[in-house]
């Protein structure tokens, strides 16, 4: 037989170390310990979605009453408009009215 050289020994004594790590590693990822861990990554995985979702709800909610606040603006400005046209057109008729009865008082204070 052939006498083996430190680069065959080495080599040998690599592939037996391989070996037990690849077993360790092996045993590690199906070990109690890390089903544990792999539960809760994905416990937690679920938990950051959820909250997402409830965030990007919430933004969506907030957009909508940002637009309903500004569709409200708008018909309160068109209102404040339109009620400023109302109270002028309202004044004249009062004045006319006043001016009518004014009239119809002396007419009537005449015929004493």
């Amino acid at each position: 037989m052939k006498k083996k050289t430190k680069t065959e020994t080495l080599s040998i004594e690599l592939g037996k170390l391989g070996a037990k790590v690849h077993q360790a590693l092996e045993a590690a990822a199906t070990s109690a310990e890390m089903k544990a861990v792999k539960a809760e990554l994905g416990d937690s995985f679920s938990r950051i979605g959820e909250k997402i979702a409830a965030a990007a709800k919430k933004a969506e909610e907030t957009a909508k009453n940002d637009d309903l606040k500004a569709q409200a603006r708008k018909v309160a400005q068109a209102g404040i408009k339109a009620t400023a046209g109302i109270q002028k057109n309202l004044a004249g008729g009062l004045r006319e009215v006043s001016a009518s009865l004014a009239e119809l008082a002396k007419k009537l204070d005449g015929k004493k």
